[in-house]
C-alpha cells in the first residue's frame, strides 16, 4: 500500500524550480491580497443584458493594474526547453465578474470561454489581439454555483456542448454553434436534483453521442453519474460508482486514444483513482482501479492528459502536503510510483484547482499555488510541461489568479483562462512539445 506524504517543501530540484530566475518571473501584480469570495464582483441581478453591457464597461482603476480592456497583439517568444513562455503582454479581461471558467479551442484561432455570472451561464469568444465577443447567455434558475466551472467541450466542428448545475442541484446541458453570435441555447435537464456544485461536470463526444459525467452528492458516499445524449436527448444514464465505494470529481483524459473517464473515491489517507473506458456508443466499461493516491485534499480535484506520442497518461491531484499545507501531486495514471510535487506544499487557505491539456509529445498542467504560507496570501498560477522525465520548470501567472482552465489551438497556441480579482481573464502561451 502506498503511504507517503508529499513532503513538498523540502529541498531538492522541485524547491529550486519553484524559485524562478527574476527574468522568467513576471512582475508581481499590485492588486492587494484577497481571499476567494463567492460574492466578489457580483453584478446587479436587475441589470438588463449583463453580458453585452459589461463588455463595454471601462475597467476600474484596480482592474487596470491587472488587465487591459483593449488587448494588444501577441508578443511571440520561443518556449524554453521543457517549459512555457507567455505570448500576451497583458491578460485580456473577458468578464468583469464571473465564476471559474471553462475553455475550448476553435479552428479559426479563437477560443470560447464559459463562466457563471449572477444569473446566467455566459459564453464569450476570445481571440488574440481582438476584443471579446459575446456568443451566448443561458439563464439559470436559482442562484448558479460559483464554486466550480461549467463543463464544456467541442463535440463537432460546429458544435459546443455545455453541462452545468443550477441553484437547485439540477444538471443541464445545451449545445451551441460557435459561428452564430448572440444566441440563447435551450437547456435540457439530465438530472432533476442532487448534483454537488463543488465539482464541474465533464463533457466528451463519443461517436454521434455526447457523454456528460457529474458528481451526485445526494447520498453518502457521493456517486459518479454518467449520461449519454444523442441529438440532445438522454438515451442512457449509468451509475459508475464502484461497489462499496464513492465517486467524485470526474475528468475525461485529454488527448488521442480511448475515451477514458477518471474520478476519485475520496477517503481519509489513501484515496483511489478509478477509470471507466467508454465504447464506440458511449457505453461504459466496468469501473476499474487506476491507482491509489496518497493524501488527496478535500474537496478532491484532478486533471489528466495523455501524451499523443507515447500514450502515457499523467494525473495531477489536489493533495495534502507537509504540515497540512495545500499541494498538488503528479503521478502516472497507470503507475505505482510515489507522487512528485507539481506544486510544493508551502501554503494554506483555499483549495487548489488544476487543468491539463495534451500538447503533442508532452502534456501541460496549470495549477493554482499559494504565494506564501498565510491563509490570506493570494494564489498564482503555475504552468508546467510534463514529459517522461517529469515536470519542467514552472512559468508563473502572478496573482491574484485562481481556477485555471487550458485549451490548445491547432497551431500550438495554448490559452489559459482564469479568475483574477473576481474578473475572468485569459492569457496565451506556447509550451515545449
Amino acid at each position: 500500500m502506498l503511504v507517503i506524504a508529499l513532503a513538498l517543501g523540502c529541498g531538492g530540484r522541485d524547491e529550486e524550480a519553484a524559485a524562478l530566475p527574476t527574468a522568467d518571473r513576471p512582475p508581481t501584480a499590485s492588486t492587494p491580497p484577497e481571499r476567494r469570495d463567492p460574492d466578489v464582483g457580483r453584478v446587479d441581478p436587475e441589470a438588463s443584458e449583463p453580458l453585452l453591457d459589461e463588455l463595454g464597461e471601462a475597467p476600474t482603476p484596480e482592474e487596470e493594474a491587472a488587465a487591459e480592456a483593449m488587448p494588444g497583439p501577441l508578443a511571440p517568444r520561443a518556449a524554453p526547453a521543457r517549459g512555457c513562455a507567455l505570448q500576451s503582454p497583458a491578460p485580456m479581461r473577458l468578464l468583469t465578474a464571473g465564476g471559474p471558467p471553462a475553455i475550448v479551442a476553435l479552428d479559426d484561432g479563437a477560443f470560447l470561454v464559459a463562466a457563471y455570472d449572477q444569473s446566467a451561464l455566459v459564453v464569450v469568444r476570445a481571440r488574440p489581439g481582438a476584443l471579446p465577443e459575446p456568443i451566448a447567455s443561458i439563464p439559470i434558475d436559482g442562484a448558479p454555483p460559483r464554486e466550480a466551472a461549467p463543463g464544456m467541450a467541442r463535440t463537432a466542428p460546429q458544435e459546443i456542448t455545455l453541462a452545468f448545475v443550477d441553484g437547485h442541484g439540477r444538471v443541464l446541458s445545451a449545445t451551441l454553434d460557435p459561428t452564430l453570435p448572440a444566441s440563447a441555447p435551450r437547456a435540457n435537464a439530465l438530472a432533476d436534483a442532487g448534483a454537488d456544485p463543488r465539482f464541474p461536470p465533464a463533457v466528451r463526444a463519443v461517436g454521434t453521442r455526447r457523454a456528460v459525467a457529474w458528481t451526485d452528492g445526494s447520498s453518502t458516499p457521493m456517486h459518479l453519474k454518467l449520461a449519454l445524449l444523442e441529438a440532445g436527448r438522454v438515451v442512457a444514464t449509468h451509475d459508475v460508482t464502484p461497489v462499496a465505494g464513492g465517486g467524485a470529481a470526474p475528468a475525461f483524459v485529454d488527448g488521442v486514444g480511448d475515451v477514458m473517464l477518471l474520478f476519485l473515491d475520496p477517503r481519509v489517507g489513501i484515496s483511489v483513482a478509478h477509470r471507466v473506458v467508454l465504447g464506440p456508443d458511449g457505453a461504459p466499461s466496468p469501473t476499474e482501479v487506476a491507482r491509489p493516491l496518497n493524501l488527496a485534499a478535500e474537496p478532491p480535484a484532478i486533471a489528466a492528459a495523455r501524451s499523443n506520442v507515447t500514450g502515457r497518461t499523467w494525473l495531477a491531484y489536489a493533495a495534502v502536503g507537509n504540515l497540512a499545507t495545500r499541494a498538488v501531486g503528479l503521478v502516472d495514471a497507470a503507475g505505482t510510483e510515489m507522487p512528485s510535487p507539481l506544486v510544493p506544499g508551502v501554503g494554506y487557505g483555499d483549495p487548489l484547482t488544476i487543468a491539463a491539456t495534451s500538447s503533442g509529445r508532452t502534456v501541460v498542467f496549470a495549477a493554482e499555488a499559494p504565494t506564501a504560507a498565510a491563509r490570506e496570501a493570494p494564489h498564482e498560477i503555475r504552468m508546467r510541461v510534463v514529459d517522461d522525465r517529469g515536470a519542467g520548470d514552472p512559468m508563473v501567472i502572478p496573482g491574484p489568479a485562481t481556477d485555471p482552465a487550458l485549451a490548445r489551438g491547432q497551431d500550438g497556441l495554448i490559452a489559459v483562462a482564469y479568475r483574477g480579482g473576481g474578473a475572468v481573464m485569459v492569457q496565451f502561451a506556447r509550451c515545449a512539445e
